[in-house]
C-alpha cells in the first residue's frame, strides 16, 4: 500500500510539474522572410544573448542569413521567460527540443535591411529578425558532438532525409520556456556539405 502511494504520488508530483511547464511556456509565432549569404555575424543587435559568451557564429566562415518575422516584440519576451534567445538548427522531423545542430544568436534587423527584405509589405507592430547558418558542415559537426548523449550520424541522416528546420527558443531555470513554430531553414544537407537554397531575400 506504501508503495503504491508512492507510484501515485510521483505520477501526481510529474504531472504537476508537467502543467507548470507547460503554463510557464511562451509560444511566438514566426514567418520567414527569406535568406542572404552573409561572410560575419553583426557587431550589435544580438537580442537578448548568453551574457559573456560570444557568439559561436563568430568563427564560423560563410553563413546564410534567414530573416522572418513575428508580431512579438522578442527583447521583451526573453528577458522575461529565457535566460538567453536563440535559434536551433535540427532535423525537421524532430519533435522534442533535447538535441541541435547547431544553436546560435537571434539578432534584430537593420533599418536597411527590413526596407529591402520587406520594402512597404511591414505591417503595423511587425518585426523583423534574423539568425545566421553556418554554411561549413564539418564546423557544425565539431559543435554536435559535445552533445554526449546524440547519436550524430543517425541525427545527420534524419537532416539529410527530412530537412533542416529553425526554431527559436529560450528558457529559464526554473521552467519559463518560450518556443517559436518550426520554419524550414533555406539550406540542406547534402552528402558532407551544406548547401543553400534558391530563394533569396532583398
Amino acid at each position: 500500500m506504501a508503495d503504491a502511494r508512492q507510484y501515485f504520488g510521483r505520477l501526481l508530483l510529474a504531472a504537476l510539474v508537467a502543467a507548470l511547464q507547460v503554463g510557464c511556456t511562451r509560444h511566438i509565432t514566426v514567418v520567414p522572410q527569406g535568406h542572404r549569404l552573409v561572410t560575419n555575424i553583426p557587431v550589435n543587435g544580438a537580442i537578448h544573448p548568453y551574457v559573456g559568451l560570444p557568439p559561436l557564429e563568430r568563427d564560423a566562415g560563410p553563413m546564410v542569413a534567414v530573416f522572418f518575422t513575428t508580431t512579438s516584440d522578442l527583447e521583451a519576451i526573453a528577458k522575461v521567460w529565457s535566460h538567453h534567445l536563440y535559434y536551433d538548427l535540427l532535423p525537421c522531423s524532430q519533435l522534442s527540443h533535447d538535441f541541435d545542430l547547431f544553436s546560435g544568436t537571434v539578432f534584430a534587423a537593420t533599418e536597411e535591411e527590413r526596407n529591402e527584405v520587406l520594402g512597404t509589405q511591414l505591417t503595423p507592430g511587425q518585426a523583423l529578425y534574423k539568425v545566421h547558418v553556418p554554411l561549413n558542415l564539418q564546423f557544425i559537426v565539431r559543435l554536435a558532438e559535445g552533445q554526449g548523449a546524440l547519436d550524430l550520424p543517425h541525427y545527420l541522416d534524419d537532416a539529410r532525409s527530412g530537412g533542416l528546420c529553425i526554431q527559436i527558443g529560450g528558457g529559464q531555470m526554473w521552467g519559463a520556456a518560450v518556443f517559436s513554430n518550426v520554419i524550414p531553414a533555406p539550406v540542406a544537407i547534402h552528402a558532407n556539405e551544406m548547401v543553400v537554397l534558391n530563394e533569396t531575400a532583398g
